[in-house]
């Protein structure tokens, strides 16, 4: 950011931001390490969804430079305007958590935090690892839900444990995690072969648990025909599902940052699963 600054005025070279991982936000869909059998209902999953204020996670980590983001897919990706028009978007809209707490059988409290009909605080857990970042990330999400409402427990996963996959599979309630940039992978990501288990010694990237017959059969048929079409098509019914059911929900592409003089020509923003430095042998120094 200060040298992107410092280049503006001086016009010594330039900056790009090239958008990586999506960070994703998991829900726990297993029933045997739910830590509230409430996440496992879709109002409650759609409401949480309508409590992340993406404009301010992207002011706050890359001064308003990121992409907001609603899919796994880039917005430069050929399918995106029909992934767009298809899926279920969640905007930040404390109103409309409001209400589809107060249908999944949700009252406020003296305190004005939601309480289950029994008088049990909702309190769900947001787990991220720890960086700089994910832990700025954390506070804020974590503070605008708990404005709207949803008494949000933050809990930062240490160095040691963020590498046991079981641990990371087995969270509670929400963990923060990054999906791969690639359309394909990260559809690839939320089948029911990628959910962990002891079999699989908790390899797979479907930290959430999520299962679904039907997702599983669209991936299949996505893989099975090479027709432009087809695949298309099936890949839009992936993630309307996916934003139906609001199992997991994008937050934000990370970005990272590069840097070049100015008399360099060449360097470009590109896809998010390309190499930054792909067409590195056209690059002229003048």
């Amino acid at each position: 950011m200060l040298l992107e600054r410092d280049w503006a005025t001086s016009k010594r070279g330039s900056v790009i931001y090239q958008s990586t991982s999506t960070q994703t936000i998991a829900v726990q869909q297993r029933p045997e390490f739910v830590g509230s059998r409430a996440l496992l209902d879709v109002r409650v999953r759609r409401a949480l969804a309508h409590g992340i204020d993406r404009d301010a996670l992207n002011e706050a980590l890359f001064s308003g430079k990121g992409s907001i983001v609603h899919s796994w897919v880039d917005p430069r990706q050929s399918i995106f305007p029909e992934v767009d028009r298809a899926i279920t978007k969640y905007p930040y809209d404390p109103l409309r958590l409001d209400q589809l707490l107060t249908e999944a059988g949700f009252h406020r409290d003296r305190e004005g935090f939601f309480a289950s009909e029994a008088g049990e605080r909702f309190q769900p857990s947001l787990w991220v690892t720890f960086s700089t970042q994910l832990e700025r990330q954390l506070a804020i999400m974590t503070d605008t839900w708990r404005q709207a409402g949803v008494d949000f427990q933050p809990y930062i996963i240490p160095g040691a444990q963020a590498r046991d996959n079981q641990f990371r599979s087995t969270f509670p309630g929400l963990l923060g995690y990054g999906v791969s940039p690639a359309t394909i992978s990260a559809l690839e990501t939320f089948t029911t072969d990628q959910i962990g288990s002891a079999s699989t010694r908790w390899g797979g990237q479907n930290r959430g648990g999520w299962a679904s017959l039907e997702y599983d059969r669209l991936l299949v048929a996505f893989h099975s025909t090479l027709d432009t079409t087809a695949r298309t098509r099936h890949a839009v019914d992936m993630l309307k599902l996916l934003s139906e059911e609001a199992p997991t929900y994008p937050a934000f592409r990370d970005q990272g940052i590069i840097c070049y003089v100015a008399g360099l020509r060449g360097p470009e923003q590109q896809l998010p699963e390309a190499l930054a430095h792909w067409n590195i042998h056209l690059w002229e120094l003048s």
